[in-house]
């Protein structure tokens, strides 16, 4: 697999068959009305060796330390705690505390991601990994499977 991964890399390719994604919806709970489209969660399933390529392009830096979700071992409950104790801490202290807080519920959505693949080469990120991602990203296609909503 490192062979053809380093040949992904080195020609900015991947195969047809690694780019396919079905996404399933999930219903978050289920007694309530199932036509709510806001009672869903999507999971995105793709093919194995897509999973592993992606694992493996993973560029560490001092900003992962902060990084709660999609971390192995982490979640968001975690976060939550280290605010609280945070806000203790400078309440305790006899300082204010102001936080903002922004919904990216549908950030995703409109990320434009040809400016984040020149932030990534701004960053010294390596070509071929940003080549690779551009080529993905540009051709990468998802179906949705309603057959066995949950």
């Amino acid at each position: 697999m490192c062979i053809l991964f380093n040949i992904f890399l080195k020609y900015g390719y991947v195969p047809i068959q690694f780019m396919k994604c079905v996404i399933i919806p999930l219903a978050k709970c289920k007694p309530v009305d199932l036509s709510d489209v806001t009672n869903y969660r999507a999971i995105a399933v793709s093919t194995c060796i897509s999973n592993v390529l992606s694992g493996h392009m993973k560029c560490y830096d001092h900003y992962d330390a902060y990084q709660f979700g999609f971390t192995s071992g982490c979640s968001t409950s975690l976060c939550t705690g280290e605010l609280k104790q945070t806000v203790d801490r400078y309440t305790h202290g006899g300082s204010h505390v102001f936080a903002s807080f922004l919904d990216f519920s549908k950030a995703f959505d409109k990320v434009s991601y040809w400016k984040l693949f020149h932030k990534l080469l701004d960053d010294k990120i390596d070509v071929g990994i940003v080549r690779l991602l551009a080529f993905w990203y540009g051709r990468i296609f998802c179906l949705v499977n309603f057959i066995n909503v949950r």
